[in-house]
């Protein structure tokens, strides 16, 4: 049995760190997908509950080299997906695809005739039902790569539902949990954001401390429930068992310069049910020293990025940032930043003796991104 966790560029390492994590399994890092063996079906929903770093988890039926639509004929033709059906079940087929050659809807429609075809040879007289089926055929195409397997998580992982009051230069919430676990943010450390817009990294730093699941909320939306092999599954009881909270010391602070920030930022908490994790202030850049003494032992934060219309400010605030930084970060405190154009970070870090000891480049969408960690110079690491 085969499983593939779908996630964007860059952050593989940290869904295989949670698939060892959650699962205690090893796995296998492909581009923008982790494939892994589960012991069993049940396995690969624990994960999609638990995990804040993927979109997408199937059950892997088949892998291929597609050059042509029409390649997808033989491989999906061979399967064996009786097991799946019974006489009331109904099924649609989904795409995905990083890449522009071929047509999502025109792949849907033709793996569906392929399905199609394969159970009728089997005797099944299929159902499909485009807007809320029983079963959900997913096909994944990056490059060449062409994944088909069986959807059990049926939404977008990545998209939060606590994100209610959003901010225009925010980010996912799977992109701001991997630069936590990018910067090796351990639960018991004190951390800060101090442009959090909307609080997407705070909020994920307190799910992550805490054991709380990013889909706490979402327990009726999950494909998986509707699949035959979890007729006889007592849902109610896993999902209790998976919700037990750890009962940790808050030390996650959520600052921003504008009220509308503060305000939008507790709201999304409250909806997270994790607002009372998290320490809300609304406070400029430059009076973060008034503030801590040296305790801080993480910063993580996506701050303003430059654009034509900021070019005078940008170089004041991150100035600024990382003066204060070197006022309030603890003895081998760190600083973690998200960025579209990391140059002018970088050129202030060096001036106010911090180094950058680690770089990635990651995707968001279509978006090239960069996490960046910094540490003060004199500093061991």
């Amino acid at each position: 049995m085969k499983a593939l966790a779908i996630t964007n560029h860059g952050l593989e390492e940290v869904t295989k760190s949670e698939i060892k994590e959650i699962l205690k399994l090893d796995s296998i890092i492909q581009d923008s997908v982790v494939v892994f063996n589960p012991k069993k079906p049940i396995e690969l929903c624990k994960l999609i509950y638990k995990s804040q770093s993927i979109n997408k988890a199937i059950l892997l039926l088949s892998k291929f080299i597609i050059n042509s639509i029409e390649e997808l004929e033989k491989p999906i033709s061979k399967l064996s997906l009786k097991n799946w059906f019974n006489d009331e079940t109904t099924f649609a087929v989904k795409c995905k695809k990083i890449n522009d050659e071929f047509s999502t809807k025109e792949i849907e429609e033709t793996v569906g005739g392929y399905v199609f075809d394969n159970l009728k040879k089997l005797g099944i007289q299929p159902k499909v039902n485009l807007t809320n089926p029983d079963l959900i055929f997913y096909v994944y195409i990056h490059d060449k790569n062409c994944y088909f397997g069986v959807d059990f998580s049926g939404f977008d992982l990545s998209k939060r539902d606590y994100k209610i009051f959003i901010n225009p230069t925010g980010i996912k919430g799977t992109v701001a949990y991997s630069l936590l676990r990018f910067a090796d943010y351990k639960k018991e450390q004190s951390l800060l954001d101090p442009f959090c817009k909307a609080a997407t990294i705070p909020i994920e730093a307190a799910l992550y401390s805490t054991n709380n699941s990013p889909n706490f909320f979402r327990k009726t939306d999950f494909a998986f429930l509707k699949l035959k092999q979890f007729n006889k599954q007592d849902f109610d009881s896993f999902f209790l068992k998976l919700d037990k909270i750890k009962n940790t010391k808050s030390k996650i602070f959520a600052y921003d310069s504008l009220l509308k920030n503060i305000s939008a930022a507790k709201k999304n908490a409250k909806i997270a049910n994790i607002n009372k994790k998290i320490k809300f202030s609304k406070t400029n850049i430059e009076d973060l020293d008034l503030k801590f003494d040296k305790e801080i032992d993480l910063i993580a934060s996506y701050p303003p990025q430059p654009t034509k219309f900021n070019q005078k400010e940008i170089p004041q605030i991150y100035h600024e940032f990382f003066y204060q930084a070197k006022l309030i970060l603890s003895k081998k405190g760190k600083i973690a930043l998200i960025s579209t154009n990391p140059s002018q970070l970088k050129a202030h870090a060096q001036k106010q003796n911090f180094k950058l000891i680690k770089e990635k480049q990651i995707m968001a969408g279509k978006q090239e991104m960069y996490c960046l960690l910094f540490q003060l110079k004199q500093q061991k690491i």
